[in-house]
């Protein structure tokens, strides 16, 4: 599971295993595209939720990988290492991630993935806890929802969701694009 989570991280992926209802209740590993942006979204209404939080971090100078790069030239195996780097700010936190590569020329896959991370790693992050056991909640589901007294209106792809079966509550948390509190009419 380890090296899974790691190759999976890597490639701007999370994953989970469950039963899939769709599939005769089978036990199935879904794979996530963090940088996928479900188009349908659940709606959470402010009066919903028990208690809100949100981070937003520390800048992001960059992301950055290196690996092992093998190669034969003129008769001889030559290694050495490639290191890349894709810049977010001019100053800020470095940060670094592990390539899964071993050629010069995966240099345009891994900067590919570099950024993909990179537009990831750079977004607010929130969560929300909601009354009730919610097992109907996937990682990498939508949530939208607003807050008046927190003066925002959140947009939150569930990348953890944790259940108090004491409380009765369901914790998601995840990636959050933030912005300014709108009541929307209807």
């Amino acid at each position: 599971m380890q090296i899974a989570s790691e190759v999976a991280e890597s490639y701007n992926h999370q994953f989970y295993i469950a039963v899939d209802n769709d599939n005769n209740n089978q036990t199935t590993l879904f794979l996530i595209d963090k940088a996928n942006n479900p188009a349908s979204s659940t709606e959470i209404d402010e009066d919903e939720i028990v208690w809100a939080e949100y981070v937003i971090g520390f800048p992001i100078a960059g992301v950055n990988t290196s690996y092992n790069v093998v190669e034969i030239q003129t008769g001889k195996v030559t290694e050495y290492e490639e290191a890349m780097r894709v810049e977010n700010k001019p100053i800020g936190q470095e940060v670094f991630v592990r390539a899964f590569a071993d050629t010069y020329g995966d240099r345009s896959q891994v900067s590919t993935l570099l950024t993909a991370l990179k537009n990831n790693i750079i977004k607010s992050q929130a969560s929300m806890v909601v009354p009730d056991i919610q097992f109907n909640y996937r990682l990498g589901d939508r949530f939208k929802f607003g807050r008046e007294i927190d003066f925002i209106n959140t947009d939150l792809i569930a990348r953890s969701i944790t259940y108090d079966f004491g409380k009765r509550t369901t914790k998601v948390s995840g990636d959050a694009t933030l912005s300014t509190y709108t009541r929307d009419l209807f």
